[in-house]
């Protein structure tokens, strides 16, 4: 079942007095519990791309629709409700606040109901059971990026968006995080969509696209 389809996706963005098209007629499908690699070179769009499925941006043609969502037609702020009850982003910089511990960063962001007892179970899940408490100026940066998965998972989310996941890591550790992404998808149910340089990373996913492919 596909849970997100793109249909004649364009982008366009406004440069000085002229217009440069980051992606013209792409289509593509994801189907539940995927893992699916977006590869191209730099500047080619795969940071546009996710963000448009996520809602974070809108395309300037075509239609995104995320479980029967379309999300290409939403204001604003029902793309922030969409991404809320939907997605969550894994970032190659891992994005967390240093003078906290990892605990407390999955906390800080945790949805309103969500309990301090799932904050915890989370981070033993991705492997921190005896290194939550630690700051996480502390951990090495294989641990930081599962407090930033574990931060994602507390949302629940169906879909994950990961831009570079493994790019500030050694490969053994890149390894790790891989192997985390695909035991956490039979404990969530979670799709996958993670943009990599990485041949060795994208060989592990399900699916392999790169950017300039899926233009018409």
């Amino acid at each position: 079942m596909a849970v997100i389809t793109l249909r004649n996706i364009s982008k366009s963005v406004h440069s000085g007095d002229t217009y440069i098209d980051i992606m013209d007629g792409v289509n593509l499908q994801v189907s539940a519990k995927e893992h699916l690699a977006i590869t191209g070179p730099s500047g080619s769009g795969k940071t546009t791309l996710i963000n448009l499925m996520s809602g974070l941006d809108i395309p300037t043609s075509g239609e995104v629709e995320v479980y029967g969502n379309i999300v290409s037609e939403m204001n604003e702020e029902a793309r922030v409700q969409f991404r809320d009850e939907y997605t969550a982003m894994v970032f190659q910089d891992f994005c967390l606040f240093s003078g906290l511990t990892a605990y407390e960063n999955v906390k800080l962001l945790k949805p309103e109901g969500v309990s301090d007892e799932a904050c915890y179970q989370v981070l033993e899940e991705v492997g921190l059971k005896q290194r939550m408490n630690i700051l996480v100026s502390k951990l090495s940066g294989g641990e930081k990026q599962r407090v930033a998965i574990a931060r994602a998972l507390i949302k629940k989310p169906k879909i994950i968006f990961a831009d570079e996941p493994t790019a500030q890591l050694d490969t053994k550790t890149s390894q790790a995080v891989m192997d985390l992404f695909f035991t956490l998808r039979e404990l969530y149910d979670i799709t996958l969509v993670l943009i990599t340089h990485d041949m060795s990373v994208a060989k592990r996913c399900d699916r392999s696209i790169e950017i300039g492919a899926l233009s018409q």
